[in-house]
């Protein structure tokens, strides 16, 4: 079961063990927000977010993240993307409205 979290929060991810993350799902959530929230992940090389409410993805969204490679964001109101997301090897947006 999912919490439905509305958005992630800054500096959420800021423990030292947390740095060595890989793999985040955090679909199926009502997520609108995320700027600076994976500042610190730079292990992190799939990241799902999917399912949520998001609308745009931004630098600071990205920022932190220099190791993804994979990115989900079918089913969410995406309407632009940071030029800078064309680092990652793909980014799924299929299903989206």
């Amino acid at each position: 079961m999912k919490s439905k979290l509305p958005a992630i929060e800054p500096g959420v991810f800021g423990l030292p063990t947390e740095s060595h993350l890989i793999h985040l799902d955090l679909s199926g959530n009502r997520i609108s927000r995320v700027e600076v929230a994976f500042d610190g992940l730079p292990q992190l090389s799939r990241l799902d977010l999917r399912q949520n409410s998001l609308t745009t993805l931004t630098a600071l969204t990205l920022s932190g993240l220099t190791g993804l490679r994979y990115l989900r964001l079918d089913d969410n109101r995406i309407s632009s993307v940071d030029g800078r997301a064309s680092r990652i090897a793909r980014i799924s947006r299929a299903g989206r409205p």
